[in-house]
């Protein structure tokens, strides 16, 4: 009868000791998913505060050309409205392009 219990006692040690290691692994595994799942949320906030600060640069020009119809600076040029809007792009063109940079250099750090 002793024998029999101590077949079961190292069956009991073994798969205790295998359940172990795979809540470890699972553990492990888990722990990876979420550093990941923040790392793609703080990538997704930084292209939305990307595409903000885009649209906030043109608004700027916007607000301080079209603050004053009467007087504006655009109304007493040839090319004032198309030199505005060539300020907007080009604004929103530099932050695009430097968010780009920025983020590839991030993203590039994060899988180094």
């Amino acid at each position: 009868m002793e024998l029999c219990f101590r077949g079961v006692a190292e069956s009991l040690t073994r798969t205790d000791t295998e359940m172990c290691v795979l809540n470890e692994f699972i553990g492990l595994f888990l722990d990876i998913r979420t550093v990941k799942a923040i790392t793609w949320q703080k990538a997704d906030m930084r292209g939305v505060s990307a595409g903000a600060a885009g649209l906030a640069a043109s608004t700027m020009v916007v607000w301080v050309h079209g603050m004053n119809f009467t007087h504006g600076p655009q109304l007493n040029r040839e090319f004032g409205c198309p030199f505005a809007l060539a300020v907007m792009v080009l604004m929103s063109g530099l932050l695009c392009r430097d968010f780009r940079r920025t983020a590839g250099d991030d993203h590039a750090a994060a899988e180094g």
